[in-house]
C-alpha cells in the first residue's frame, strides 16, 4: 500500500493539542522538525492508501517544472541556496507544502546536499532531475543545471499533454460507444422483448440473436471492467520478470499500440541519457540512471548489456544494433556520435527525432480510431434498429 505521509499530534508551549499531516521524510525527521517548531510530539502515525493506482495522479512530476525554474532563477540572481529555499517556503500558501520546504531548508542548513534533501519531497524528484542536481553540485553550476532541467521537464510536460490530448477524443468515443451499447442492452432491448413476447408469431432470426446478445452484453462488459481493474491493481505490485516480459511481448503484438509503447521508451531513454552525458556524468553512471527511468524490461536488459559492454571497453553501437530495438537511422547516429565524441548531442537529437515520429504516429492513430468508433457505433445501432423493427414490419405485412 502507498504511504501518503504521516499524521502527527503534538502539544504546543501553551499546552494545546495541535495536529496535522506531514510529508517530511520519516518519523525521526518529523519528530525533529516538531521539536524545532516548539512542539512536543505525542504521536506520529503513517497514512496509507489501499490501492496505489488511485493515488498515481497525485504523484505527477509536473509540479517540478515551476519549482525548479524558480529555484534556478533565484540562484542565478545571486541569492544563496538556503535563502532561496526559505523564499520558496514563504511563497507557498499550502501548509503541508510549506512544511516540506521548511524541512528542506533545515536539511541544507545542517549540511546536507540539495539532491539528498529533495528526496524528502512529495512527489519525489525523477532520476533525471536528481542526477542533474548532483551534477550541478559537483561542478558548482547548480543554477545553470536547474534551469536546463526545468526546460527539459517543461518540454516533456508539453509532450505528455499533447499525447493526452490526442488520445482524449478516441477514448471519449469509446466510452460513449460502450455506454450506448450498455443502454440498448439493459433498457431498450428488454422493453421490446417484453412487447414481442405476447405475440404468437415466431420472431425473425436476427431479432432473436439481438435479444440473446442483449442479455449477455451487460455481463460481458462487467467482466471486462473487472479484468481491467485487476490488471490496474496487479500493475502496482512486483511480479516475476518473466511474467512482465510476456505481458510486454503481448502488448507489442497489438497493431500500432505495440510500436507506440516501444518508441515512447526509446524517447525517454535517449532524452535522459543525452541530458546526463551533457551534464558531465560518466557514461556508465548515466546508463545506470537511465535504466531506472524506462518501463520496458527489454529496454532495461539492453541497458544492462550496454553497461557490461562499457565495462569491457566496447562501443555502444554494436550492442544497440544487435538488440533491434532502435531504428537503423538511430544506430548510425550513435556510431557517428561515438566516433566524433559527441554522443550526448546525438542522443539528444535522436530523442527529438523519435519524439516527432511518435507525435505523427499518434495523430495517425487518432485519425484511424475516430471513423472506426463512429462506424462501429453506427453499425450496432443500425443493426439493432433493424432487428427490433423487423417483427413490426412482418406483423404489418400479415395484417395487411
Amino acid at each position: 500500500m502507498k504511504l501518503l505521509g504521516y499524521a502527527w499530534k503534538a502539544v504546543d508551549e501553551s499546552g494545546r493539542l495541535q495536529e496535522g499531516v506531514s510529508h517530511l521524510g520519516g518519523v525521526e525527521e518529523i519528530r525533529a522538525w516538531l521539536r524545532e517548531q516548539g512542539y512536543f510530539p505525542v504521536s506520529i502515525t503513517p497514512r496509507r492508501q489501499a490501492l496505489a493506482v488511485l493515488g498515481s495522479f497525485s504523484q505527477s512530476q509536473d509540479v517540478w517544472v515551476s519549482v525548479i525554474r524558480r529555484l534556478g532563477l533565484l540562484l542565478e540572481a545571486g541569492i544563496p541556496l538556503l535563502k532561496s529555499l526559505q523564499i520558496l517556503a514563504l511563497e507557498e500558501k499550502d501548509k503541508p507544502k510549506r512544511e516540506q520546504w521548511q524541512m528542506i531548508a533545515a536539511k541544507i542548513e545542517s549540511g546536507s546536499d540539495l539532491s539528498e534533501a529533495f528526496k524528502l519531497l512529495t512527489p519525489a524528484p525523477t532520476v533525471y532531475l536528481t542526477a542533474m542536481i548532483q551534477a550541478g553540485e559537483r561542478t558548482g553550476r547548480l543554477a545553470e543545471f536547474l534551469t536546463e532541467a526545468a526546460a527539459e521537464l517543461e518540454q516533456e510536460y508539453r509532450f505528455r499533454r499533447k499525447v493526452r490530448g490526442a488520445l482524449a477524443y478516441p477514448l471519449f468515443l469509446l466510452a460513449g460507444s460502450i455506454a450506448i451499447i450498455h443502454l440498448l442492452s439493459w433498457w431498450v432491448l428488454p422493453m421490446y422483448e417484453q412487447l414481442f413476447s405476447g405475440l404468437d408469431a415466431e420472431l425473425p432470426l436476427l431479432t432473436r440473436v439481438i435479444f440473446g446478445l442483449g442479455k449477455r452484453i451487460p455481463v460481458l462488459l462487467w467482466i471486462l471492467t473487472a479484468i481491467l481493474g485487476l490488471f490496474l491493481v496487479a500493475g502496482q505490485f512486483d511480479y516475476r520478470a518473466g511474467w512482465k516480459l510476456r505481458m510486454e511481448k503481448t502488448l507489442a503484438l497489438i497493431p500500432f499500440f505495440g510500436s507506440l509503447y516501444r518508441e515512447a521508451d526509446l524517447v525517454q531513454f535517449s532524452r535522459i541519457l543525452g541530458g546526463l552525458l551533457n551534464a558531465g556524468i560518466p557514461l556508465l553512471e548515466s546508463l545506470r540512471l537511465a535504466a531506472e527511468s524506462v518501463r520496458s524490461l527489454e529496454m532495461r536488459r539492453l541497458i544492462h548489456d550496454l553497461g557490461q559492454g562499457v565495462n569491457e571497453g566496447k562501443p555502444l553501437a554494436p550492442v544497440i544494433r544487435a538488440s533491434r530495438l532502435f531504428p537503423v537511422v538511430a544506430v548510425e547516429m550513435i556510431v557517428i556520435g561515438e566516433e566524433t565524441g559527441r554522443l550526448d548531442e546525438m542522443f539528444k537529437h535522436l530523442a527529438k527525432i523519435q519524439r516527432g515520429e511518435l507525435e505523427i504516429k499518434l495523430e495517425r492513430l487518432v485519425r484511424m480510431l475516430e471513423p472506426a468508433f463512429i462506424s462501429v457505433l453506427a453499425f450496432v445501432i443500425g443493426l439493432t434498429a433493424v432487428g427490433v423493427l423487423l417483427p413490426v414490419f412482418e406483423a404489418s405485412v400479415h395484417l395487411g
